[in-house]
């Protein structure tokens, strides 16, 4: 990769790192669907100046409709849905380590469904190495307890989720030429936001109160990230393989542990996370050192 583009992919790592802490926050005032839905809905929102002459974006828009759906659905609809459901359940700091373990499954998914991402032997061994910090993550939560199944379920559905982002990859890899970066990440978010919206709207209760101010802060941090964070991601894929760019986020789980560790009271460091944290970062170092 170019230097330009290792910077822009660390930038969007340490975006994303800061999510955990404020899901965790913020789902203390709004349930899942609900809360993802705003979140997505307000990214949107903060893209929209950046898309004049608004006729041109809405031409490629309606040009690239079924390319915005898909993306839509399975990187924000299936993907969030499913990670602000698990961020009941799962720590902060675990979940930015199997988050930021999703480069395993990203490589996966780009060797079967992409002719010209086929794994070598340096790579595939550096996503056994963060294999196996997810695995000590999640041998961690003691899944065969009966008091910590919440929290197993939990990750199960997190790596659900990395599994429709990298589909979701995928698409946007495929058919990054034919609509910037910039519109495709507005046009998705949208949808996606809307959709989570309306299932939030069905099956949760609604707050009875308003959130408190801390809420709203945190709600517009957390729609930041989504602007700024995949619209650095979608600019890349147009440029760079999925499983070599995805190979960065091995970098989220030192990010997010270390914010989650530092700011809420009910986390901290064991020797499970840390050694996670480890591995993934060894897998990212050798990874990147083929290219």
């Amino acid at each position: 990769m170019k230097l330009k583009n290792q910077i822009l992919a660390v930038t969007a790592c340490i975006i994303w790192s800061a999510a955990f802490l404020l899901v965790k926050k913020c789902l203390r005032e709004m349930p899942p669907f609900l809360l993802s839905g705003e979140r997505f809905i307000m990214a949107a929102l903060m893209l929209a100046p950046f898309l004049i002459p608004f006729t041109v974006s809405f031409q490629a828009i309606k040009k690239n409709f079924k390319l915005i759906l898909k993306t839509a659905l399975f990187q924000t609809v299936i993907l969030y849905g499913l990670f602000f459901v698990a961020m009941q359940y799962v720590r902060g700091a675990q979940a930015s380590v199997i988050i930021g373990s999703s480069p395993v499954i990203s490589a996966l998914v780009a060797h079967i469904m992409q002719k010209n991402d086929k794994l070598n032997t340096r790579r595939f061994l550096s996503f056994l190495l963060g294999f196996l910090g997810v695995t000590v993550t999640v041998l961690s939560s003691k899944p065969w307890s009966s008091n910590a199944s919440g929290e197993f379920w939990g990750i199960i559905l997190l790596l659900a989720g990395s599994v429709s982002s990298s589909i979701a990859n995928v698409f946007v890899s495929n058919s990054q030429k034919s609509l910037s970066p910039m519109v495709l990440n507005f046009s998705q978010m949208l949808f996606g936001g809307i959709i989570l919206l309306i299932i939030g709207c069905f099956l949760e209760p609604i707050p009875q109160q308003m959130p408190d101010l801390s809420y709203f802060q945190n709600l517009i941090g957390l729609a930041f990230i989504s602007a700024a964070g995949f619209s650095i991601w979608f600019y890349l894929l147009g440029y760079e393989k999925v499983s070599t760019l995805n190979s960065w986020k091995f970098l989220i789980p030192v990010g997010g542990s270390l914010l989650s560790w530092t700011f809420l009271p009910d986390e901290y460091p064991d020797a499970a996370g840390i050694t996670g944290i480890i591995l993934v970062c060894s897998a990212v170092l050798l990874c990147n050192k083929t290219e």
